[in-house]
């Protein structure tokens, strides 16, 4: 059962369209889709989107259309590809991370072994006695 207000949709139609941006004070060039959604009240309704920030074909079909008619008479499409630029900044962050975590390893290994002719398990045991001891 979807919530109240939410429905599903699919695009039928794109134009390219001005409105009035309010908090730059004039008007705008942007994309606007027509999607067509079924509704329990009214049956199947039009309703327009703004998809500028998406790059979307006609006949996608869109999970969460948020309609209410009483509030305003546009759809709003959740910004689904922010979400997913922040998973890629974290996952970029976490593997740079990683590879330094490595490298700082390798490097300390590299610089106990140059002041003591030890084998690399010494090597290891001096990192963990390092970080345990102090």
């Amino acid at each position: 059962m979807r919530p109240e207000n939410r429905y599903e949709g699919q695009i039928i139609k794109i134009e390219t369209r001005k409105y009035w941006d309010s908090t730059a004070g004039a008007y705008k060039e942007g994309r606007f889709g027509t999607v067509e959604i079924q509704t329990k009240e009214d049956g199947k309704k039009h309703v327009d989107i703004y998809v500028s920030n998406f790059d979307v074909p006609i006949g996608t079909k869109i999970d969460e259309v948020y309609y209410n008619p009483d509030v305003y008479n546009y759809a709003v499409i959740p910004d689904r590809d922010q979400q997913r630029q922040a998973f890629y900044v974290s996952y970029l962050l976490s593997l740079m991370f990683f590879i330094g975590g490595i490298y700082f390893l390798l490097n300390s290994c590299k610089h106990y072994l140059k002041r003591h002719s030890g084998t690399k398990p010494e090597c290891l045991f001096y990192l963990v006695k390092l970080n345990y001891l102090g």
